[in-house]
């Protein structure tokens, strides 16, 4: 759906899939636009989110599965990347207002969303800065203690 585009994508896992995926590629003659990072430690992450002009998680909910947290949403806008997740589990309440989303699966919605990123440098810049603004607002450790403590409290005091 974006073949027109300046597009390449960066894969970074050596899953199951990793094989397959490689050979779709090369069926989709779309091998030379994507790196493939077989392993990055946690603590290296950073670096790639940094260098990322979109960050997208397009996950899907299975029948055993769906999106718990999508903790790399968080990192990546803490980097200043700009986040597109599909409707799978918690991502829409992760991402709020600070990144776009799109119905799970709606491969034609997922592309809107990144060509809007492609098109609108102004849209880029304020989804950099609210993505920023959301994890420091919502997701640093200080935060989420402060809530969970405010939990414990609320659930104590009706006992």
């Amino acid at each position: 759906l974006l073949k027109k585009q300046p597009w390449q994508l960066l894969v970074i896992g050596n899953g199951a899939d990793a094989s397959d995926l490689k050979q779709l590629a090369l069926h989709l003659q779309i091998n030379d636009r994507i790196v493939w990072v077989p392993y990055v430690k946690n603590t290296e992450m950073h670096h790639y989110y940094a260098v990322m002009d979109t960050f997208v998680l397009p996950s899907r909910t299975t029948s055993a599965w769906k999106e718990q947290f999508g903790r790399v949403l968080i990192e990546s806008m803490l980097c200043g990347t700009p986040v597109v997740g599909s409707s799978s589990g918690e991502i829409p309440l992760v991402i709020g207002d600070a990144g776009l989303v799109f119905p799970e699966g709606e491969s034609a919605m997922l592309a809107d969303r990144i060509e809007r990123l492609m098109n609108e440098p102004m849209l880029r810049k304020q989804l950099r800065d609210k993505g920023r603004e959301r994890v420091l607002a919502y997701y640093t450790w200080e935060k989420v203690a402060q809530a969970t403590a405010k939990i414990i409290r609320e659930v104590v005091e009706r006992c």
